[in-house]
């Protein structure tokens, strides 16, 4: 079998390129975002390439020796500089909560490109290991485990390899002659293959044994951090100087969403699925505001005490009745439908659903109630797992109810009816809109329809200036944004005519075909925000201006706006190409390189060669002599000791010496010829003593 060549080159830089590769494609699949895997991938994949091609350049040169200290510096900048960096990737890149995981990445790409030497490049195993950590918390890429385990046989095999090229660096210093025996006798489990496989299976091992119990750990300190999903690109925070705080900005600018799954749900119809609910407009964007309560208001109770630990009608945990609903969502008129989750997304916690949740088929200690009628998740969802809750939802015809709230609710009825913030020509387009309305169902058709008839939906529309009122500027300015303007400019406008609203976001069902189980698919560009009003006895009614306003070319609802994924143009794709085939072409350049400067890949094969006659040589006086060749003697010293015992194969052996030494040591390589007659002759050693009697030790 043909021995690799354990000198530093491409197969240890393949190696360590590709353990970065699994870590960075783990991290960002556990986000649910592929466009950032391949950006990140790819970017890796050339720096590696790149910085393979540098080190070729500088590695007979003193700059060899500064790679730690460029690749140092660089990376304080990435992880000062992590924010912006992290503005460029696709899907918005990490989540504010796992800026560090971003930091983490962008240092394995510029160490791809500084990793010169043995040191550099095994230590970026370690920003790898601290990636896989925090990829083992989410548990929500199931290839993880399996890409883990390629991660580590990937670093074993190059710690090996490193180890072997440490121990013949050594043993040379030391004035050992022929370091290839560092490959034999009892130094081949140290500086062998054999090595390189236990480390593997030992790492493996201790994987099995360690790993549960460090992801156990993780997962308790993480369970007290809250991720926000990646597609909700709206959840926002920063304000500019003298601004409101908002928990949701709007008119932030182009949006893009992904098409990865996040779920699939069984319901009865394609229906708005809430997850959130904003009472305060700020100005800016949305916030849900605390309230004071008297004493004995409803609104306190979380749950009627007679309910808690009850069954519900349908064998689950019962939450609230029909006759009683959730204190902050009262509905008199109402019916109770079932809903069916699965394969949601490991970072999906809130359950989207049609209306207050009453009833809910899990274990009790693996969800939070909400007063308003919500559940959340404590738990990540198994693959073959799912979860069926009971929503009520309104019935009846809404045209002839009045929007006044439930008296329930009437004490924190300021909240949904403030017109604070909303600019006077947005009134007044309100009033405008209304005029000759009879009702308030009318009313709220009446600016439903003057929304879609001013403005058009495109998800590619620009941010909304700096000082510029959101709603007021997509209304007479730019006339065109998404969803989050088209819902903020309902919410206001009805209020401003005396309507109860709230601002909610959640998920709408683009994709009406159902699987062979009856499930819908939802994905991440269904992400969506409308407007709710609030509607006597029948509870907050959806009122959505995108349903008939028209569309920009590519910036329709539903869409991901793919038109502006940068990373997703042809000529990012053409560039990629370009680097992928670079990337494969690149150790062909190199070694046409070393030809064209000397015949390097021939002095390889030739020592090789020479190699593996020695070898040959060795093991056949080895074996008729009965003893190994000690490693501190040289060829010459070990034929010399035990020449008397050749008998006539001694002027063979002896002849032989003299050969290894000028092709091990002289200036020249020797020819094809001298390789020929050395082999003939190293046969003719073999064929001599295998028809001599072996001596007695």
């Amino acid at each position: 079998m043909r021995r690799l060549d354990p000198s530093l080159g491409i197969l240890d830089h393949a190696l360590a390129t590709l353990a970065c590769l699994l870590a960075i494609y783990s991290i960002s699949m556990s986000l649910s975002n592929l466009p950032m895997a391949f950006v990140l991938t790819g970017g890796t994949l050339f720096a590696a390439t790149s910085g393979y091609a540098l080190a070729n350049i500088v590695r007979k040169t003193k700059l060899v020796n500064y790679d730690s200290y460029f690749w140092a510096v660089l990376g304080i900048l990435a992880v000062g500089l992590v924010r912006v960096l992290n503005g460029i990737l696709p899907g918005d890149g990490f989540p504010f909560e796992l800026l560090a995981a971003g930091a983490l990445c962008w240092i394995l790409m510029i160490g791809n490109l500084f990793a010169w030497r043995d040191q550099t490049l095994l230590f970026l195993s370690l920003p790898c290991i601290a990636i896989f950590g925090l990829v083992g918390t989410f548990d929500t890429f199931q290839p993880a485990t399996a890409m883990f385990f390629l991660f580590m046989i990937t670093i074993a095999v190059l710690y090996a390899r490193i180890h072997h090229r440490a121990m013949i660096e050594r043993a040379v210093k030391a004035g050992v002659d022929e370091p290839a025996l560092l490959r034999r006798g009892p130094w081949k489990w140290m500086a062998g293959p054999e090595w390189a496989l236990a480390s593997a299976m030992t790492i493996i091992l201790f994987s099995f044994v360690g790993a549960p119990v460090l992801r156990i750990s993780l997962k308790n300190v993480a369970g007290r951090v809250q991720v926000a999903l990646p597609q909700q690109t709206n959840r926002n925070t920063a304000n500019r100087a003298g601004e409101e705080r908002s928990d949701v900005r709007v008119g932030t600018g182009p949006t893009r969403l992904s098409d990865q799954q996040i779920f699939k749900i069984r319901i009865d119809r394609p229906r708005y699925l809430r997850l959130s609910a904003f009472s305060t407009y700020t100005g800016s964007g949305w916030k849900a505001s605390p309230v004071t309560l008297p004493a004995d208001s409803r609104l306190f109770d979380r749950r009627s005490n007679e309910l808690v630990g009850s069954t519900g009608p349908n064998g689950g945990v019962a939450l609230w009745t029909r006759e009683s609903p959730p204190p902050f969502e009262p509905i008199r008129r109402g019916e109770v439908i079932a809903f069916t989750f699965k394969e949601a997304s490991g970072l999906f916690r809130n359950i989207a659903t049609p209306g207050p949740i009453v009833e809910v088929k899990a274990d009790e200690d693996d969800f939070s109630v909400q007063p308003q009628g919500w559940i959340t998740l404590d738990k990540t969802l198994e693959d073959d797992e799912r979860i069926t809750a009971y929503a009520l939802v309104p019935t009846g015809q809404i045209q002839d109810k009045r929007a006044v709230l439930a008296q329930e609710i009437r004490p924190i009825g300021e909240l949904y009816l403030s017109k604070n913030k909303v600019p006077a020509r947005v009134r007044d387009f309100a009033y405008r809109a209304v005029e000759g309305a009879k009702s308030d169902y009318d009313k709220a058709d009446a600016i439903k329809r003057a929304i879609e008839s001013q403005v058009s939906y495109n998800i590619r529309a620009g941010r909304t200036p700096s000082g510029e009122d959101p709603v007021e500027y997509f209304l007479f300015e730019s006339k065109e944004g998404y969803c989050d303007l088209f819902a903020s400019a309902m919410a206001v406008m009805a209020r401003s005519v005396g309507l109860p609203t709230r601002y909610v976001t959640g998920y709408i069902i683009n994709e009406p075909t159902r699987d062979e189980e009856g499930y819908f698919t939802v994905r991440g560009r269904d992400y969506h925000a409308w407007c709710e009003i609030y509607f006597e006895d029948l509870g907050w009614v959806p009122f959505d201006p995108t349903e008939g306003a028209p569309s920009i070319d590519g910036g329709r609802r539903g869409g991901s706006g793919d038109g502006l994924a940068w990373f997703k143009s042809d000529a990012f794709k053409g560039a990629v190409a370009g680097v992928a085939v670079l990337a494969l072409l690149a150790p062909i350049l190199v070694m046409f390189r070393q030809r064209s400067r000397g015949g390097s890949g021939a002095t390889q094969r030739t020592a090789s060669e020479v190699a593996r006659l020695q070898n040959a040589y060795f093991r056949s006086i080895e074996r008729f002599v009965g003893s190994p060749k000690r490693f501190s003697q040289t060829t010459r010293e070990f034929v010399t000791t035990v020449g008397p015992r050749l008998g006539a194969a001694e002027p063979i052996a002896a002849g032989l010496v003299h050969d290894f030494e000028a092709a091990l040591f002289s200036q020249q390589l020797p020819t094809t010829e001298k390789l020929s007659s050395m082999a003939a002759k190293v046969a003719e050693l073999r064929a001599a003593l295998g028809r001599m009697k072996r001596p007695r030790p």
